[in-house]
């Protein structure tokens, strides 16, 4: 049965709440004989706090690196986001 995260110690309770960190690698390759759909790989590192049963916020820190890209009329090149998130359940 799928549930959501529930932190032992709840932060409105005086505990720290739950924390959660993440990662994933992620790798495309649209070239194919004449077509040259380009190649990119993207990193992505997170953390998430659960702060109580109902509430969690998440940052994400991702990194990607396109390249071969030329066929297409796009242009190679790297890629930063962050990304900062809140989320009330009910």
């Amino acid at each position: 049965m799928f549930d959501r995260t529930k932190p032992a110690n709840s932060f409105n309770a005086g505990g720290a709440g739950a924390w959660e960190v993440r990662g994933r690698v992620d790798r495309i390759d649209l070239q194919d004989g004449d077509f040259a759909g380009g190649k990119q790989v993207g990193y992505t590192v997170g953390l998430n706090w659960y702060a109580t049963n109902y509430l969690r916020f998440l940052g994400e820190y991702s990194f990607v690196d396109v390249s071969d890209s030329g066929g297409v009329g796009g242009q190679d090149g790297e890629v930063n986001a962050f990304s900062l998130r809140a989320q009330i359940d009910w």
